[in-house]
């Protein structure tokens, strides 16, 4: 019998309030709530378990009412 690896479980909550945002190298809270003009606490309570220091490239986060729409890199609707 081998080992059998399984994916760790999904924190992923949907995202009914706004849209999702890919994360790409470099991206830091700080600067995506810049960027979209939504504040840190905001993206933090739309995205419960969320660790600031900890993103990774792909992950989708979802971003509350971001105002500058027009800049989203990354606009992703509602799956």
């Amino acid at each position: 019998m081998g080992i059998r690896k399984e994916k760790p479980p999904t924190t992923e909550v949907p995202c009914l309030s706004g849209v999702y945002w890919i994360v790409e190298k470099d991206d830091t809270l700080w600067r995506i709530s810049q960027q979209i003009k939504v504040s840190i606490e905001k993206i933090l309570e739309a995205n419960p378990g969320l660790q600031p220091d900890r993103l990774r490239i792909g992950q989708r986060i979802c971003v509350p009412d971001p105002v500058n729409k027009v800049s989203l890199k990354h606009p992703f609707n509602r799956p």
